[in-house]
């Protein structure tokens, strides 16, 4: 599927994103993580530590669209939440 943009789309930063600015990154790791311990595959951390990565990679180039579409609104925003992990990171 394409995601579109609207014109009127407003940035969300209530409810879980409150918390944290990526939370499907969380949980997709969450996920991952509780995938591993479950199954307890030590070479299935190989991927998540990939996906990791991926996503430390990942953030930085959202967050400059998402601050080119939203400016100082984001900034702020960006300010008083963490990335992934609430009160952490």
């Amino acid at each position: 599927p394409i995601i579109e943009k609207r014109e009127d789309q407003k940035l969300i930063t209530s409810g879980i994103y409150g918390m944290v600015r990526h939370p499907l990154y969380l949980s997709g790791l969450l996920i991952l993580a509780g995938t591993n311990i479950y199954f307890g595959s030590k070479w299935a951390w190989v991927g998540t530590v990939a996906a990791m990565v991926i996503i430390l990679v990942r953030i930085p180039l959202e967050e400059k669209k998402l601050i080119k579409r939203f400016s100082q609104e984001y900034i702020s925003y960006r300010r008083h939440t963490k990335r992934i992990l609430p009160w952490i990171f």
